[in-house]
């Protein structure tokens, strides 16, 4: 995979209806970690105390949600929780390492499909970066998944639970070579699996999640091209160019500037991984 210097790579958002905001319930500390790091990328957090957190958790969807639990009693940990999955939004967890806080991390990523960055901060700035940028409300995934199921309905338990675990928040890039592995089977196997069943090729499938999370980028952020394709684990601008072309029919900025919902976009994929078989 690439790897891009993001402190070398300061970019400014510029207003884009709706644009993502960031808002989260952190401890001093946190707050003073993560703001080092976001600083040279022009976009900030918005902190505040754990009601008005609460506040805007059951605000529009486009505000991604910063916790750290530490910062949270345990009637607003389980509040939280609870707006989290009522309504689904971006949402990331920082955890200090130590085991009472990942727990809690670990609850909250498990409930809602929040992403969960754990501290040292300073020590994989990229990373943290990329977790803030990167992260898609859990309805997107949700929605490609339930619109794939016919296509998934007779491929084996395992199979199917790798499938909808690629979307996980956290979940790295993969390759059809990782899932095949992960599913417990030869390459070969899950292709002849995949046709057998009707579903899309394993190429298409693994490109969903990273062109999702792209997809969000390119609506809700004015970053260039070339790092939301890194950002997404898509390594060059031309495989973003061909993935959404072959899967949205349309290129990168006709993505960002279109008037289409994300979920028309995301319609017009299912679509086409499903059209592809037929």
């Amino acid at each position: 995979m690439t790897v891009i210097d993001f402190t070398a790579h300061a970019v400014a958002l510029a207003p884009i209806a709706p644009r993502r905001r960031y808002v989260g319930v952190l401890t001093a500390t946190t707050a003073q970690s993560v703001r080092r790091v976001i600083a040279p990328f022009g976009f900030a957090i918005e902190t505040c105390d754990p009601d008005a957190f609460l506040e805007h958790l059951s605000g529009p969807a486009h505000v991604c949600a910063i916790i750290d639990p530490t910062a949270l009693d345990q009637a607003h940990l389980v509040e939280t929780v609870a707006r989290l999955r009522r309504m689904p939004r971006p949402a990331v967890v920082c955890a200090p390492s130590f085991t009472e806080s990942i727990q809690d991390a670990v609850r909250i990523a498990s409930e809602t499909g929040a992403a969960v960055a754990i501290q040292s901060l300073d020590q994989d700035r990229a990373a943290l970066v990329r977790t803030l940028l990167a992260v898609v409300p859990p309805t997107d995934a949700a929605m490609i998944l339930e619109l794939l199921e016919p296509a998934f309905a007779t491929l084996p338990p395992m199979l199917r639970k790798c499938l909808a675990g690629m979307f996980d928040a956290a979940a790295a890039v993969e390759s059809p070579a990782t899932l095949a592995a992960r599913a417990g089977m030869s390459r070969r196997s899950l292709d002849r699996w995949l046709t057998r069943g009707g579903a899309p090729s394993a190429r298409r499938l693994v490109a969903m999640p990273p062109l999702l999370r792209a997809l969000r980028l390119l609506r809700e952020t004015t970053l260039p091209i070339r790092t939301i394709a890194t950002i997404c684990g898509l390594r060059t601008p031309r495989r973003l160019h061909d993935y959404t072309i072959e899967l949205a029919g349309l290129t990168p900025n006709e993505i960002r500037t279109s008037g289409d919902a994300i979920e028309t976009l995301i319609e017009r994929m299912a679509m086409s991984l499903v059209g592809s078989v037929r």
